[in-house]
């Protein structure tokens, strides 16, 4: 059995503090269910180049060796090995532009059908338009640029990193019984 003496049990409170408290504040998710959206930057070395590329998709599973999702491009099933993956995101809200582009058609096709009954009818002459026909090209030409504006303006796909645990800190014991604070750093 061994015994600490009070400099030894300083680090090891300390590291313990430390590792509940990292633990505590951890605000990103750090598992991922099957179903989620998620997007992966990959490195590919065949050919003797290194290329990297982003491929996104439907999560499918995951263990410690592969990460398996639908390719969102193709539907094909994809097994990306984890050591090719340098950075992993998951999907945490959806792209709200079709839903802005259809508020911005109504708004602009209203507005334009607004101001063109308002306007009234020509008097006669080469070129007359009546209020319908107004409000008609009014409706097409701002309910075009309305889906436009609304479209851009809206929020797209956000998305969240999922950290990889690479470095850890914790505290242990070592082979001769001494208590410390120890660094992990995993590639």
């Amino acid at each position: 059995m061994f015994k600490l003496t009070p400099t030894q049990i300083a680090p090891a409170v300390f590291g313990l503090l430390l590792t509940v408290a990292t633990a505590a504040f951890a605000s990103t998710p750090t598992s991922l269910e099957p179903g989620a959206k998620i997007r992966a930057t990959v490195v590919d070395t065949t050919g003797g180049k290194v290329k990297s590329r982003k491929v996104s998709g439907t999560l499918v599973s995951l263990d410690a060796a592969t990460v398996t999702l639908n390719n969102s491009q193709d539907r094909s099933l994809m097994e990306i090995p984890r050591e090719n993956i340098t950075n992993l995101e998951t999907r945490v809200q959806q792209s709200k532009k079709s839903t802005g582009a259809l508020i911005g058609l109504g708004v602009g096709a209203g507005l334009g059908a607004l101001i063109g009954f308002a306007s009234g009818d020509d008097p006669d002459g080469i070129v007359s338009f009546s209020a319908g026909a107004k409000a008609g090209m009014g409706a097409i030409t701002l309910g075009a640029l309305g889906a436009i504006v609304g479209a851009v303006a809206s929020p797209g796909d956000h998305w969240q990193e999922i950290p990889e645990d690479k470095v850890q800190l914790g505290f242990g014991l070592s082979p001769a019984g001494e208590a410390g604070i120890f660094l992990t750093r995993r590639f």
